[in-house]
């Protein structure tokens, strides 16, 4: 079984794994089954395949736009209020620093 739209991570010295994900269909009640699934995919990369036993899961949402498209400019209809949305945010957060300085002096 894939999984579509995903990534991991290790962070921290725990070793801790992160796994961005589409949400699963069934909402956060299928999350024990994405993790499931992810340590499935993880342990098939290695030819003795370790057990793999996911300890919690959580969900979170991504800064995204409904269409996807990075928000970068003034909020209509509130004043003085500039906002940045985007995901990946890491990859984009250079050049969107640069354009959204750049259009706050000019305001």
């Amino acid at each position: 079984m894939s999984m579509k739209n995903s990534a991991l991570r290790v962070v921290g010295p725990s070793g801790t794994l992160l796994s961005a994900a589409d949400p699963p269909d069934e909402g956060d009640g299928g999350l024990a089954a994405l993790a499931e699934r992810t340590a499935t995919a993880i342990s098939a990369l290695f030819v003795e395949r370790p057990t793999l036993t996911p300890l919690s899961t959580k969900s979170a949402l991504r800064p995204m736009t409904s269409d996807g498209v990075p928000l970068n400019g003034f909020l209509p209809g509130v004043a003085g209020v500039y906002a940045v949305v985007a995901h990946p945010g890491v990859i984009l957060a250079p050049w969107l620093g640069r354009l959204a300085a750049k259009t706050i002096m000019k305001a």
